[in-house]
């Protein structure tokens, strides 16, 4: 097991021997995901109906004002997601919507969390979760090389 470990090390220390891939690879993840959030809510390009669905939906949760969270919520996620993304002002773009995660969680964890109740919130905790974990990691990892940060400031 262990030659297997440390060819395969070895491997991966080649690939990406100062990180820069695997924290682009991140945080285009993160960035993806978010972005495509708050499409949803903005505008219903991927798999909404916008602000109205939106809205309707945070009314049944008991968000209110619903439509003035359902556009901040969507531009945290559209605009941080579109920075991440870029690798433009990474860490405080992350950091926002860090922020908006850690409410999203407070918010459905006494819903149920995961998947323990049927509902307008059934799975928003879990994702809140792992997207969250993978936000809070491309935070400490930073932009990396591939990012405008790196080419704008030389961070």
């Amino acid at each position: 097991m262990s030659t297997i470990n440390s060819a395969a090390g070895g491997f991966f220390a080649r690939l990406d021997p100062d990180g820069s891939i695997s924290a682009l690879l991140l945080r285009l993840s993160v960035a993806g995901a978010i972005f495509a959030n708050g499409n949803t809510k903005l505008f219903g390009w991927i798999t909404g109906g916008g602000v109205e669905q939106s809205a309707a939906w945070f009314e049944q949760l008991g968000l209110q004002p619903a439509v003035a969270l359902t556009i901040l919520f969507g531009s945290i996620e559209f605009f941080g997601g579109l920075l991440i993304a870029l690798g433009l002002f990474t860490r405080p773009a992350l950091m926002v919507v860090a922020a908006y995660f850690l409410f999203t969680l407070i918010f459905f964890f006494p819903n149920g969390y995961f998947w323990l109740t049927a509902g307008p919130s059934t799975n928003a905790g879990r994702w809140t979760v792992v997207w969250g974990l993978a936000v809070f990691a491309a935070l400490i990892r930073g932009p990396g090389r591939f990012s405008l940060d790196t080419k704008l400031f030389g961070k």
